[in-house]
């Protein structure tokens, strides 16, 4: 099953993706609630075992790429998994279109008022295809290649560098600013079920806010393919605490989807 193309959601917002052969995927959110506009994604599909769904993880950055004036919301990220089902999986005659069915990290570091309040806001948010698929204007090229990326140990922007988990587990997150202007950010997190791929998006702009919060949204696989992972947080400039709510995706059957995912807490401080 491929997830290239587009995706609707019940809040009438588009999802156009783009999947390579390495389960990279990069596209575009058209938003219609909030702050509207069109803004980067990218993340990374796993393997769906037989009977089971795809495990997918998304990152989101809620800066505009279209021209105009900017909201709160552009101090925003989002991480985004779940799996995605095809059509076939809900029986011959259900009708049932092919599915998304993501849990959604929004992390507002910034007050807007009328809308939401700092802190992470969690969201069941279901997808289905719609028809024809979506040429994203977002490229691989843009977004900057994962593969063969050097993780920088110089701290230029504060997210970057060495960080350990605080804690019994230990695990290890590697992080780089591969595209300033952008906001993109590339790393590795190796923990207790191994090493995962990362990609996602991080606040250019938090030294502006008065919360001193620099929000971060990434997505990432590990190596066996078979899980994916949404990580989204934030970094407390004043402390040098990175704190991030990570949820861990499987494939399961449509009758279990429940448990698609595993919800943990990791706070991490610099090497």
């Amino acid at each position: 099953m491929r997830i290239s193309g587009a995706w609707h959601n019940e809040y009438e917002s588009v999802m156009a993706l783009a999947e390579e052969a390495d389960g990279f995927l990069h596209g575009e959110y058209r938003s219609t609630t909030g702050s509207t506009g069109t803004y980067p994604v990218a993340g990374y599909a796993g393997t769906a075992a037989d009977g089971r769904g795809m495990p997918v993880a998304l990152a989101i950055s809620w800066r505009s790429t279209e021209r105009g004036e900017y909201g709160p919301s552009l101090h925003w990220v989002s991480s985004l998994g779940g799996q995605v089902f095809d059509a076939s999986a809900f029986g011959p005659a259900a009708g049932h279109p092919d599915s998304m069915l993501l849990l959604h990290q929004l992390v507002a570091t910034a007050s807007f008022p009328g809308i939401a309040e700092p802190g992470t806001h969690l969201d069941k948010l279901p997808f289905h295809r719609v028809s024809g698929p979506a040429a994203p204007a977002a490229s691989r090229v843009l977004l900057a290649a994962h593969d063969g990326e050097i993780i920088r140990t110089a701290a230029a922007d504060p997210v970057e560098g060495i960080w350990h988990e605080i804690g019994e587990e230990g695990g290890v997150l590697q992080l780089a600013v591969r595209n300033p202007h952008a906001g993109i950010v590339v790393g590795s997190l190796t923990d207790r079920h191994g090493r995962a791929e990362l990609y996602g998006f991080v606040d250019i702009d938090a030294s502006n806010t008065p919360e001193r919060r620099q929000g971060l949204g990434l997505a990432g696989r590990y190596a066996d393919a078979a899980k994916t992972i949404s990580l989204a947080g934030w970094l407390d400039l004043e402390r040098g605490r990175l704190s991030l709510s990570a949820l861990l995706h499987r494939g399961t059957g449509t009758d279990t989807r429940y448990a698609q995912t595993v919800v943990e807490g990791m706070r991490f401080k610099p090497a």
